[in-house]
């Protein structure tokens, strides 16, 4: 569930700081918040509705923002593939 919540909020934050938005620097930065947030595993319907739930407060939001904004900057810095 965590990586659905970052992959819906990654795009946006990418091209809203400006950074490439190449595959490899989307999975770098996918990698490196996925590591930083804690995971939600779910296996029923309803656990499923009751982590959306969770994870769409304000407080679970701005922990997701705040680690994809982190991990923006650290891979915007030290891009792992060519200028070109």
């Amino acid at each position: 569930m965590m990586e659905q919540m970052v992959e819906y909020k990654l795009p946006e934050l990418m091209k809203a700081s400006k950074m490439c938005t190449c595959e490899r620097c989307r999975a770098d930065v996918l990698a490196l918040v996925l590591n930083e947030l804690p995971p939600r595993y779910v296996v029923t319907r309803v656990g499923e509705a009751m982590t959306r739930f969770e994870l769409l407060n304000t407080q679970a939001q701005t922990n997701i923002t705040t680690a994809i904004m982190f991990a923006v900057k650290k891979v915007s810095q030290n891009p792992r593939h060519d200028e070109t």
